[in-house]
């Protein structure tokens, strides 16, 4: 990379902006204890849904005044329920919930819709599938790019347990934006359980599902071949149409790039994309780079770009010792990457543009045998790192790549009788880490909890670290949408809002009321809530 590109870079990056936030806080309100809580907004008013085993609350409160308008508490959901989903549809809210039908073998699907202006529910529940067997993993939901289209996923719980010869069969069921059915499938995969890995599904306008997976070469499941630097798999895109029993199957390649994690997803031109991250030489904790193409609705791919991560990028916000590692490994040729870096989410912005987001994620695990107590003791280490936001243009040409500085961890401690065992789950106990995605009127913001130490943080700098629950900074960068300029907000301080210390703070709490605002609410002890408003300078 050149000086002035690389001077270019640093110029773009990460100033603690001069511009001012405006805070404003609310009346207090009763608290509502529940393990799940999400917000919706609408005409300057919010909606929030509490739920707490079968216990469903319905609050309503001001966006404007941050008060307390109403609430509704349901104790009649029906024995067995589940919560699978809290969404918002063509302006419509909706509870999905499953139940099982014992004497009849039966997994069934409901919703119950919210009505938006009393905050409650409107009518009986609903069913809108029934499965005669028991599913796994519960049910995932997908827009079409249009929102037009729903489609509701499921995996039937295997009858063999073998996974070398189990063929997993997949339900589909497609709706439209008034939740009535247009076509249902239980599809059975074309390869066994052990050979294929699902991961991601997509439906477009048109009401047809898709699948992109991966495809082991042979019958292990290694990542890589055995001692050599070349992939043991390749990826395909299924295609599964309403008309057709058949799955269409589209090979996919991206040169002999290692995929580290993909999205699927619908353009405006109707096209797919896909979309996600790669490693030149087999490290899969590492990303070298991005790349993206099309996939026609004849199931053919092109227009394949790749996009590297310069080493200048890669070099920022971290030791100097390691930053000579990384020099030395490109000079050798062995391209040095971002390490643990996970796809969160993709944006296709209306003139066709993408923007990514990534986040560095990984879990350490330390584990050792107390003699006394005749227990293996496990701390396991959540670490949720740097941001990787990049534009690429509706040209196909990368327009801005930022890495935004972040330092994050949650730790959980265990002990058990000697046998050991490790986390898989991502995000499970996120908490107060990680981040929340706003999109702003031709800026994108990224909120999270920092370190106070890092107000003023240099891109030649380490940042410090955020423990979970230790009080903390809510944050934000600022990314221009046209040339990648950073702002970074340092937005409030948990343990002194206009002097009131605040708790239970989360990402999920964080709702946006318009294209430079958000809302928060938190708890405030003495068994109340209160909102916190904050307001970007335009």
């Amino acid at each position: 990379m050149t000086k002035q590109l690389f001077s270019t870079i640093l110029l773009f990056l990460c100033y603690s902006s001069i511009a001012q936030t405006q805070v404003t806080l609310g009346t207090p309100y009763a608290v509502v204890d529940a393990g799940f809580k999400t917000y919706f907004e609408q005409d300057n008013e919010i909606l929030t849904v509490k739920v707490a085993g079968r216990k469903v609350t319905l609050q309503k409160l001001d966006a404007v005044k941050l008060t307390f308008i109403g609430i509704h508490t349901y104790e009649d959901m029906p024995d067995g329920f589940q919560l699978e989903n809290v969404m918002e549809h063509h302006g419509r809210h909706f509870v999905f919930f499953t139940v099982w039908d014992k004497p009849n073998k039966t997994e069934q699907l409901f919703y119950r819709e919210i009505d938006f202006k009393s905050g409650a529910f409107l009518g009986e529940n609903k069913r809108i599938i029934a499965v005669d067997q028991k599913i796994v993993g519960g049910y995932t939901f997908e827009y079409s790019n249009d929102k037009s289209k729903i489609m509701i996923q499921y995996r039937l719980k295997p009858t063999v347990r073998n996974d070398s010869k189990n063929y997993d069969v997949i339900g589909f069921s497609v709706f439209d934006q008034n939740l009535l059915p247009i076509w249902n499938k239980e599809v059975t995969m074309p390869y066994t359980e052990k050979k294929m890995n699902n991961i991601d599904y997509s439906v477009d306008s048109q009401g047809d599902a898709y699948i992109l997976t991966t495809v082991y070469n042979d019958n292990s499941t290694d990542e890589k071949k055995r001692g050599e630097d070349q992939a043991n798999y390749h990826m395909e895109l299924l295609k599964i149409s309403s008309t057709s029993s058949e799955i269409v199957i589209t090979p996919i390649e991206v040169g002999e790039k290692f995929v580290n994690s993909v999205g699927l997803f619908e353009s405006q031109e109707n096209y797919m994309y896909c979309a996600g991250y790669y490693t030149n030489k087999g490290n899969f904790d590492s990303v070298d780079g991005i790349f993206l193409f099309k996939i026609g609705k004849d199931g053919r791919f092109y227009d394949v770009k790749t996009y590297e991560i310069p080493l200048e990028i890669i070099n920022q916000y971290i030791s100097e010792r390691a930053q000579r590692k990384n020099e030395k490994r490109e000079e050798k040729g062995d391209d040095p990457g971002l390490n643990n870096l996970d796809l969160k989410k993709l944006i296709v912005q209306g003139d066709g543009s993408l923007v990514l987001v990534g986040e560095r994620f990984f879990i350490e695990t330390r584990s050792y045998y107390d003699f006394q107590s005749k227990r293996t003791r496990t701390t396991t280490i959540y670490h949720y790192d740097d941001m990787l936001i990049t534009k690429i243009g509706s040209n196909g040409q990368l327009a801005w790549m930022r890495k935004l500085p972040k330092r994050q961890t949650l730790t959980t401690s265990s002990s058990h009788y000697g046998y050991s065992f490790s986390y898989t789950a991502r995000y499970v106990l996120r908490g107060g880490l990680s981040y929340e995605y706003m999109a702003g009127d031709h800026k994108h913001y990224l909120i999270f909890l920092d370190n106070e130490k890092n107000k003023d943080l240099k891109v030649d700098e380490v940042p410090a670290v955020h423990v979970n629950g230790a009080g903390g900074f809510v944050t934000a960068y600022e990314i221009n949408d046209e040339d990648g300029k950073v702002n970074k907000y340092s937005l409030l301080d948990l343990r002194n809002v206009q002097g009131m210390e605040v708790y239970q703070f989360s990402t999920d709490r964080i709702l946006p009321t318009s294209s430079n605002q958000f809302v928060l609410e938190v708890y405030k002890k003495k068994k109340e809530d209160i909102l916190i408003q904050v307001t970007f300078p335009k």
